[in-house]
């Protein structure tokens, strides 16, 4: 390789870095080639975290004897002691008297102290000669050291018409054998593999490395990462093999409290505070896993998680995974959900695809346009969060609309249920919050005059919603604004249990109505609040002994709510004053 030029020896330099990928993590990749005479002295690169870098480990092979020669790197050399001993001490110890390099090193504790140190002692340096490619190849050091996050690759394996499962839920098998062979490389290489808990529950993946070449090369299994906000996980789940793969689920405040949260400790997982909102807060999630020093993510999780990544900003690269195939039906899972976008000329601008085919599928391959330092502004994301508040959901218990159920299928969240409201032009909004039966709910799709909800399997289970039927009356309040006026009393949407009819008792023109609150009755005050299936009510009577209480329905309330058909067994949602169970709770601690 006589007669080298310099574009060719920072070729070779970013070659030999990219033999690090998958070892060397968190540190960047690092190549170094030095010339003499237009003659490759020696090669070198970061093999793996704590070993030499790339310019000591180029150096040593020939004795730092580089008396006048060049020396190539990709990334300016470091100027600090950490794992290993600053890298300008061995050039300035080598003799080079020239330094070409790819890009500056960002890092605070060099980001141009390196440059400035050689340049002092009279070395030439040269910055920028094929700095584009220097960045890509690492971009997951730019972002983790710039951005202060993880570098985030949204996978996804759909069909033509853009469904990663069907209506049913089903997933395995979207793409074939070669597609998923390609992908378990891409795990390899990854630090952490990311999924929602609705992807556990669905398919019950390993998500582990079955690539034999990787294995050889001495690759692991990356970390196992759950966003499971209500630590839905099973203990017996296979995330949860023990196997020697570390296993983190990214929880809320809330949940901690549970006896799940011992449970799944139990089973092996450690878990991570992030949020004390009703769900997962991703921005903290991932600020918890670049503590732990992991910079690289694989996410594999369904819509909502690729929903909340999109809306956030958070998404790096993107890998898409194409099999010629149509799912069809509104109840098969599309690839994102979340808030999306109202305006098409602000989506995100991505780089022109790569596409490879893969057996008989394709893999589209692309990037921010801007590069991998690219982030929504500010206001970027402030417009696109404008239509869902901060904070948890408010209503008052005042029904401004009964619907009714258009339709309910089973997906794998859980069920989603279409609902016909009665308002007037309700331009409803992609993650706005309605309350149904007094169970707050989030909107993922909608059109003229129907919505549609996904409810939990443990909404389910805690609400009435899973006992109900196509064509029955709800009870509808979309979420307080700022500035609505209050009526009612101050609720949550969070069912505190369910309860049924026992009696009804006419009362002039009102009905007095009796409820079983069976376990709860601690909470019920006469002339307190309630609200039963979602309607503020005031407590007219309370019964401890057969553990019931009245209210006193008036003809308003009878004629606006769905309370004029029911019976006595029906089933209603309960949801309690939260006065009372912050002071039980209060108690508990004294």
């Amino acid at each position: 390789m006589s007669g080298l030029t310099d574009a060719a020896a920072m070729s070779r330099a970013l070659e030999l870095a990219a033999q690090g990928r998958g070892f060397v993590s968190p540190n960047p990749m690092v190549g170094c080639v030095i010339v003499r005479d237009g003659a490759i002295l020696a090669e070198g690169w970061h093999h793996a975290v704590g070993q030499a870098h790339a310019e000591p480990d180029a150096l040593q092979r020939i004795g730092y004897a580089a008396q006048g020669a060049t020396l190539y790197v990709n990334l300016e050399p470091c100027c600090h002691w950490g794992r290993t001993p600053p890298c300008t001490e061995a050039v300035l110890r080598s003799g080079v008297t020239r330094v070409v390099i790819a890009m500056q090193d960002p890092d605070p504790r060099v980001n141009g102290r390196g440059i400035a140190a050689l340049r002092a002692a009279g070395i030439d340096v040269q910055v920028g000669l094929l700095a584009d490619a220097a960045r890509q190849l690492n971009e997951r050091y730019l972002v983790k050291t710039v951005l202060r996050r993880p570098f985030v690759t949204l996978k996804t394996a759909m069909t033509l018409d853009g469904r990663t499962a069907t209506r049913d839920g089903r997933s395995s098998w979207i793409t074939g054998e070669t597609a998923r062979a390609h992908c378990h490389r891409e795990r390899a290489e990854s630090q952490a593999i990311l999924v929602g808990v609705g992807t556990v529950l669905a398919d019950d993946p390993r998500l582990t490395v079955r690539d034999a070449e990787s294995l050889s090369r001495g690759l692991a299994s990356p970390v196992r990462v759950v966003l499971d906000s209500h630590l839905r996980t099973p203990r017996h789940s296979k995330v949860l093999a023990r196997d020697g793969v570390e296993v983190l689920i990214c929880t809320t405040a809330a949940a901690l409290q549970s006896p799940e949260a011992e449970a799944l400790r139990d089973a092996g997982a450690e878990l991570l505070e992030c949020g004390s909102g009703e769900r997962v807060d991703v921005d903290l999630a991932l600020r918890a896993l670049l503590e732990r020093q992991i910079v690289d993510v694989f996410v594999e999780g369904g819509g909502t998680v690729h929903g909340a990544l999109l809306d956030g900003g958070l998404v790096d690269r993107y890998l898409v995974y194409i099999a010629p195939k149509v799912f069809g039906g509104e109840g098969a899972a599309p690839v994102a959900r979340g808030l999306g976008i109202a305006d098409p000329a602000k989506a995100p601008a991505l780089k022109p695809f790569t596409v490879r085919h893969l057996g008989e599928d394709l893999l589209l391959e692309t990037r921010p346009k801007q590069g991998p330092l690219h982030a929504p502004s500010p206001q970027d994301l402030a417009d696109r969060r404008a239509a869902r508040p901060n904070g948890e959901p408010m209503f008052t218990g005042i029904v401004t609309s009964v619907g009714s159920i258009e339709s309910i299928q089973d997906v794998p969240a859980g069920k989603r249920i279409a609902v016909r409201a009665t308002w007037e032009s309700p331009g409803y909004v992609l993650g706005e919050s309605i309350a149904i039966d007094g169970a707050c709910m989030t909107v993922v799709h909608a059109d003229e005059q129907t919505f549609a909800v996904e409810v939990s399997p443990e909404s389910l289970a805690r609400t009435t919603l899973g006992q109900r039927q196509p064509g029955e009356p709800v009870n509808l309040e979309r979420a307080l604004a700022v500035g609505d006026r209050m009526g009612g009393h101050y609720v949550t949407g969070h069912i505190d249990t369910t309860g049924s009819l026992v009696a009804i008792d006419p009362a002039g023109d009102c009905l007095k109505m009796t409820f079983s609150a069976a376990g709860a009755m601690r909470y019920l005050v006469e002339k307190g609040s309630i609200a039963i299936d979602g309607i503020s009510l005031t407590v007219n009577g309370v019964q401890d002994g057969p553990e019931t209480f009245d209210v006193m329905v008036i003809p308003h309330t009878q004629q606006e709510t769905s309370l004029r058909i029911k019976t006595p067994g029906d089933p209603v949602n309960l949801e309690f004053d939260l006065l009372g169970k912050y002071v039980e709770r209060l108690a508990a601690f004294k």
